[in-house]
């Protein structure tokens, strides 16, 4: 059964490091909910979610289990209950798909069916690659392997970090499918990504890390609401170009805009567009204005 998974003022820092990677963290992660963590490189999205698999122990901070502080409790819970699909490529390699989900659902305590280890193979579009070792296989293909085992793991709780990179937009389509499916199931996804415009549909809650803090967090209504105001300018500094780099935005409150309009026709431009801003500004706003995490 998964648990409610809490932590409180989490710190990491690495020798070396003038600050830490996460820097007084408190998040709550809800049962059954489709968490989405974004932010820019380096921002601690990844350290945190280490630490929420067990794989880190924070510096300072707790993380908590269904509110219970109990540090081997906890991490035995982590162990048997998180599935975790990182970044990096798969270590057992030289095994077949078809062995690695195998071999890792056993890992895992799940032992499931063929018929499902061949389902989830279908739905990945993997079937045709069953039998090929994995180091034969693209960096795409691999990643879809990795999703694989994750699922495959029947965990209630799992991880999902950068799920996307690598992958054209077909197979980010098949991610993302899978992640609803697993929403639809019940199982509580932490889902660590930079494709906001992707992820924002199939997300319950939104948390922002830039610098190793969270600077915003809650529901994706929650988070829209406090932002309902904002509002997206988009103007183009050259009409008849089609050049991106002629291309704008600016992120300004809703009574801003009028104001901003005039100063851009006085400036010549005529070519703007008013839109309400989506999480995806909403991020942009937030972190990218305040330089390379």
């Amino acid at each position: 059964m998964m648990k409610t998974i809490q932590l409180q003022n989490v710190c990491k820092s690495f020798p070396g490091q003038d600050h830490p990677a996460v820097d007084g963290v408190t998040l709550t992660i809800e049962k059954g909910s489709v968490f989405g963590l974004i932010g820019r490189n380096g921002s601690g999205k990844s350290t945190l979610a280490k630490m929420l698999a067990g794989i880190l122990r924070p510096t300072s901070g707790d993380i908590l289990v269904d509110g219970k502080k109990n540090a081997s409790e906890t991490a035995r819970w982590q162990r048997s209950r998180i599935a975790y699909l990182t970044q990096s490529p798969l270590a057992l390699n030289t095994m077949t798909v078809r062995e690695s989900l195998d071999c890792f659902s056993r890992l895992y305590g799940a032992n499931q069916p063929k018929a499902h280890r061949e389902e989830t193979l279908e739905r990945l579009g993997l079937t045709q690659h069953g039998n090929q070792i994995v180091r034969s296989l693209s960096g795409g293909q691999s990643k879809l392997v990795q999703l694989g085992i994750a699922i495959s793991s029947e965990r209630p709780f799992v991880i999902l970090d950068e799920p996307t990179n690598e992958l054209d937009a077909f197979n980010r389509r098949l991610v993302w499918a899978e992640i609803d499916r697993l929403a639809k199931q019940g199982t509580t996804v932490l889902v660590i990504t930079h494709a906001v415009s992707e992820v924002e549909s199939c997300l319950t809650h939104l948390g922002i890390m830039h610098e190793g803090h969270l600077v915003v967090s809650g529901t994706v209504d929650e988070v829209i609401q406090d932002n309902r105001r904002q509002r997206t300018v988009t103007y183009r500094t050259s009409p008849e170009s089609k050049d991106e780099k002629a291309v704008f935005k600016q992120f300004v409150n809703e009574e801003s805009v009028p104001k901003v309009v005039l100063d851009l026709y006085n400036k010549g431009v005529t070519d703007i567009t008013i839109t309400s801003a989506n999480l995806e500004d909403l991020f942009v706003s937030t972190v990218g204005h305040k330089g390379k995490a």
